[in-house]
């Protein structure tokens, strides 16, 4: 089917936000109002005596289907969650809806009046089946949504003066593109009708009366949105094929990478023969695939979780996910410790590291073998850098992640003032996209100093550092960064290290400089000024646990160490924060967080700085941008939450993944998208 021009991102952002015009929401237009359609009905047999609306079987090996139970109370709640009024959502909805149905059904039909038809709280299902010839392979996939009027639809399609053809009882086609067929059928349920479109004519004759007569009585569970994968049907009747298919996939992964070295094309081929193996496994372990979504106007607005539902788990992967599920709770200690600013906080329960033996061992054996065809470094540097490649910390040991911003001010600058003030501002564009990252996991500061020093260690040997020169070339390779270990602030307490990372030569940002004057004697071209960039590593311990920090300000770092250490004050504290309360009281292996605004600042900052060095670089649209993402209501720092478990499920083992978006989320993107809709506008991510 051919891509409509107004976009799925289009109809969503008109949906939610309302369709506002390029000018901006300073201009609104009048609103439009939905077409309203008197039915005709058209006096055939088939309307006097009434279509069979009786159940009918359930198509054989249905692989995938899918339910929206209630697209315009979706669209409604999450608009309402955002501070939109639900008045413009069902007028924008239709306008969307019409413009998709003027692309798909082009000139057959007169699309405003089916538009108006369409019940747009009434359920869309799809559905997914193989062919029932056992050598076709496509799938056939139907649509199905409701109309509120049969007669009424069946008016819109008919031809003028003539009666709509009916292809089978109780279906009347009307044409579409060359690559969808659609049909108004009688339908059961909540609604007189349903449009439903597929592939083909015959697919449309054989799927069409489950869709209308069975699927609307059906109960398929989960909340607003339903998608089900049922893999055991797929593998029941083309296990033996895919898997004979992915067989060769080894072998094309070799044709594709292959160096001729021997060696490392033996452990490229032996690590793609594991993957593909493993992968063969999984796909004997999965029973079926679903994705569930649901939506509030206010709290958590949009409730997502992606579930799998293993038969059996003799896949290393299917072990690996479902190990010791039992283990779930709440986050650990440590977890809370985290600054309380954070951007982004995650934790995981701690694995088995004997577990993954086996696949370090390919990764290191694979590296190696990498740079030996490229001759880099002598062979026992290749080792070293190899054996940085493994898991730190002991088996069990909960490890916690989070990310968070640096304030750095920018310093104003100008041509005036010279290459010095757009260093400054470039420096302080560098530490804010940086920002802070920390890693604490529940264990001694050993594991982590080891890995550190060998990951030094191998960077600053000198068969490395020659090879990593010779690489980059005399230009670039000035710029190649340098490793020293430095002094811990004392602050840290007693074993404490510091690693200090600087790049030289960095090409600082600011106006160009004009060409010389071709007719003066000996002009030559000024090289721009070039700055260092530094980033900092901070390894702390503090008695049983151990903090990593990662960034370009040090001070920072120092300040983020001292605020998870033993005795900090709590308030500073993620476990003072509010909004975290499905973590706090659910159960899970491993969650966490993540705000639009870690993000948001970023872009902000990269605006924000270039707009005082290259400000002819920078239109209007763009320090709009700026200012918005410095200015939304909820300053983007409400979390997105993330949490993935395990659990038993009869025969079955289930593993989810669930995000939560809460209001606060959907109140930036509405305050976003209208202060910045011609930057939107201009990138087509709105009408």
């Amino acid at each position: 089917m051919r891509k409509t021009g107004f976009g799925v991102a289009s109809v969503l952002a008109c949906g939610l936000w309302g369709c506002v015009p390029a000018t901006g929401p300073a201009n609104p237009q009048p609103t439009p109002q939905p077409t309203v359609v008197t039915p005709t009905a058209l006096p055939t047999a088939a309307a006097v005596a009434g279509p069979d609306l009786s159940p009918v079987a359930e198509p054989t090996d249905i692989i995938a289907l899918a339910r929206w139970r209630n697209p315009i109370a979706t669209a409604t709640n999450l608009a309402s969650c955002a501070g939109v009024a639900p008045i413009l959502v069902e007028v924008n909805a239709r306008m969307g809806v019409n413009m998709v149905l003027r692309e798909v059904l082009q000139k057959s039909v007169d699309t405003r009046k089916m538009a108006g038809l369409l019940a747009l709280d009434a359920p869309v299902d799809a559905i997914s089946t193989l062919d029932p010839q056992a050598r076709v392979r496509t799938p056939l996939v139907a649509v199905a949504v409701g109309l509120t009027s049969l007669d009424g639809a069946k008016a819109a399609i008919a031809p003028p003066g003539q009666e709509p053809a009916e292809i089978a009882p109780g279906l009347w086609r009307l044409r579409g593109d060359r690559d969808v067929t659609c049909a108004v059928a009688a339908s059961a349920g909540a609604t007189p009708a349903r449009l439903i479109c597929a592939q083909q004519e015959k697919v449309l004759v054989a799927l069409a009366p489950y869709l209308a007569r069975t699927a609307p009585s059906l109960e398929l569970g989960g909340d607003d949105f339903h998608v089900e994968g049922r893999v055991d049907v797929l593998r029941k009747r083309y296990g033996d094929s895919i898997l004979r298919t992915w067989r060769a996939g080894a072998g094309a992964v070799l044709a594709e990478y292959e160096t001729g070295d021997k060696r490392f094309d033996a452990s490229l081929f032996g690590a793609a023969t594991s993957v593909q193996d493993d992968v063969g496994l999984l796909f004997g372990d999965l029973h079926r695939v679903t994705l569930d979504a649901g939506s509030k106007t206010t709290g958590t607005c949009l409730h997502a979780k992606a579930a799998v539902d293993l038969s059996s788990k003799t896949s290393w992967l299917a072990q690996t996910l479902s190990d010791r599920i039992e283990r779930s709770a709440s986050p650990p200690p440590i977890y809370w410790l985290q600054p309380k600013d954070s951007q982004a906080a995650f934790y995981g329960r701690g694995v088995d590291p004997a577990r993954f033996s086996s696949i370090v061992a390919k990764t290191r054996e694979l590296v190696e073998a990498a740079l030996a065809t490229e001759n880099f470094a002598a062979a026992a540097d290749r080792k070293k850098i190899a054996d940085v490649i493994g898991l730190p910390f002991g088996k069990d040991t909960t490890v916690v992640v989070s990310h968070g911003a640096v304030n750095t001010p920018f310093t104003a600058a100008s041509p005036g003032k010279g290459a010095a003030a757009s260093s400054k501002v470039a420096e302080a564009m560098f530490a804010r996209v940086v920002g802070w990252t920390l890693i604490g996991a529940d264990e001694g500061p050993a594991a982590m100093k080891k890995q550190l020093k060998a990951l030094v260690d191998a960077y600053k040997l000198p068969g490395v550092q020659a090879s990593l020169k010779k690489e980059l070339g005399p230009r670039d390779a000035k710029s190649l960064p340098v490793v020293k270990s430095g002094t811990a602030p004392a602050s840290l307490g007693a074993g404490a290290e510091a690693v200090e990372i600087s790049i030289a030569n960095v090409e600082a940002p600011g106006p160009a400089e004009p060409a010389p004057d071709p007719s003066v004697k000996g002009a030559t071209v000024k090289r721009p000024p070039t700055m260092t960039l530094k980033l900092h590593i901070l390894v702390m311990g503090d008695g049983t646990r151990s903090w990593m920090a990662i960034g370009a300000s040090k001070d920072d770092l120092v300040k983020q160490l001292l605020a998870v250490k033993t005795g900090a004050d709590a308030k500073g504290q993620l476990g003072a924060r509010a909004g975290l309360d499905t973590l706090r009281n659910g159960r899970q292996m491993m969650g966490g967080f993540v705000s639009a605004g870690m993000l948001g600042e970023k872009v902000a900052a990269v605006y924000q700085g270039l707009t005082l060095v290259e400000p002819q670089h920078m239109g209007p649209e763009d320090v709009k941008l700026a200012q918005s993402l410095f200015s939304l209501p909820n300053q983007g720092a409400t979390p997105l939450l993330f949490t993935a478990n395990g659990a038993p499920e009869g025969a079955m083992t289930r593993l989810d993944l669930t995000l939560d978006v809460q209001q606060g989320t959907f109140q930036d993107a509405k305050a976003l998208v209208i202060s910045s809709y011609g930057f939107f506008s201009r990138l087509g991510l709105v009408p």
